[in-house]
């Protein structure tokens, strides 16, 4: 009733001397647009809903019915809807988590130590990122300040770095010579489990080789090498499934033809690899 009111109002002719409000109606039509796509947006993300979920006959004729003024958009469009949607929640979660300081982790450190009741201190594991090399200075001031022998000889060897991140900048160097081969199979692994329809296609392959394996295509943790192994061994395994794709499925082979940080997307992953 109340859209039925508006649109009459809006195609209405208003003598001449009458006010014109119609910048209102399009105010109001613009937000309803705005809010009613970002709640769609929410709602496909929340209920793991296929793109194609938005051209269901039954599910535009509900939108029609609720709301003849909504466009709703296509499986595309809802597409763009949704990544604009996650640049969106990337700003603010980077707004939330501010970027750490050196002195704001010494003091976090700081605080612990004064909670538990510690005064001396022999050694600190963590990375060698630039901010914790700050955060142990802070922390060795501060324990020297509280006695002389806070800290074991003058805490040259208070800071110690964490032997697993050591050992993952190892490994990441020594894969440089097969950096192509990996983020081609990363690529290909995104695809398969970026949509439950491109991993039902990926199973039937899988099927169609005859593969015998109870586990599926993992995806790596550039932070993590031990990802990167579990990525490797599961796509060894998967090879001609990997390949039979690469035959028979134009949405795959398409999406290597497609354009990623300016350069042309790395792969599709081959034998060789």
């Amino acid at each position: 009733m109340f859209l039925n009111s508006a649109l009459n109002l809006y195609s209405a002719s208003p003598p001449a001397a009458q006010p014109v409000i119609y910048s209102s109606l399009f105010s109001t039509y613009d937000l309803l647009h705005t809010f009613s796509r970002r709640a769609l947006s929410e709602m496909l993300i929340l209920d793991e809903l296929p793109f194609r979920f938005v051209e269901n006959r039954r599910f535009r004729r509900f939108c029609f019915e609720l709301c003849p003024l909504f466009d709703l958009p296509s499986r595309r469009t809802i597409v763009r809807e949704l990544y604009k949607l996650y640049i969106d929640e990337k700003i603010k979660l980077k707004k939330y988590f501010n970027r750490s300081k050196g002195d704001s982790i010494g003091k976090c450190i700081e605080n612990v130590l004064i909670d538990w009741g510690i005064d001396k201190v022999f050694t600190i594991t963590v990375d060698n990122a630039t901010v914790n090399t700050i955060a142990i200075g802070y922390v060795i001031r501060k324990l020297n300040s509280w006695q002389d022998d806070g800290v074991v000889l003058e805490g040259k060897y208070l800071h110690v770095w964490c032997c697993a991140h050591i050992l993952n900048l190892i490994v990441i160097d020594g894969l440089k010579d097969l950096h192509d081969s990996i983020v081609a199979i990363c690529n290909a692994v995104k695809f398969m489990k970026s949509s439950p329809s491109r991993l039902d296609r990926f199973k039937k392959a899988v099927a169609h080789e005859k593969i015998r394996t109870k586990g599926l295509v993992v995806l790596d943790v550039p932070t993590r090498w031990n990802s990167t192994y579990l990525m490797l061994k599961s796509a060894v395994k998967l090879r001609k499934a990997f390949q039979g794709m690469g035959e028979e499925d134009i949405q795959y082979v398409n999406y290597f033809i497609g354009v990623e940080n300016e350069q042309k997307r790395i792969g599709p992953p081959t034998l060789d690899d």
